[in-house]
């Protein structure tokens, strides 16, 4: 779905390198042209951006006003807003705009090219959970958490104690409207 740009260095002149611009693709699409290949697919990625990589880990005391509603400042901050009143954002941050928008494009690519998920995992921490959310939505499906898709604890080290980030419970999820399926 990406395209990059880099350079292929070949022999120019004698002595001196030229550089060839390369442009290099994602054919993840191609091993899904059979259609019976499309059951066999596993697709792993990874959350999109987030707050906290965007605009550091201060974000949470520049961007919520003194009663604690939430006054985005940046133009990649969301407008409206899905977690929970009891999310400790400073620990578990939300995906930006751009994060948001870039599940939904690769939702559209698998729905272009007919591959519906028979199932979603995500991660519990909530970037992956609304990266999940936005790929369910699209596809009007439902996704599932799985608890042990966290980092490793020891990640989170904080003198000398491993606190993982409160994640939010299924029932905190469906309050927020997420797509998670319970069960």
């Amino acid at each position: 779905m990406c395209a990059f740009m880099h350079s292929s260095v070949q022999q120019g002149r004698p002595g001196v390198p030229k550089l060839v611009p390369v442009v290099t693709r994602s054919f993840w699409y191609r091993a899904v042209r059979d259609p019976d290949d499309r059951s066999r697919l596993v697709l792993v990625m990874r959350a999109g951006e987030r707050i906290d990589r965007i605009l550091g880990n201060e974000w949470i005391h520049t961007q919520f006003g003194r009663n604690g509603e939430f006054k985005p400042l940046d133009g990649n901050l969301p407008t409206r807003v899905r977690w929970h009143k009891d999310a400790k954002l400073d620990e578990d941050s939300p995906l930006t705009t751009l994060g948001r928008h870039s599940a939904v494009l690769i939702a559209r690519a698998l729905y272009k090219r007919q591959i519906r998920p028979s199932l979603i995992v995500s991660s519990p921490a909530l970037r992956a959970v609304q990266t999940a959310n936005a790929i369910a939505q699209f596809l009007h499906t439902t996704f599932v958490v799985e608890e042990g898709l966290c980092e490793p604890g020891h990640w989170y080290t904080q003198g000398g104690k491993f606190p993982l980030p409160r994640f939010l419970t299924t029932k905190e999820m469906k309050s927020c409207h997420f797509a998670v399926n319970g069960n």
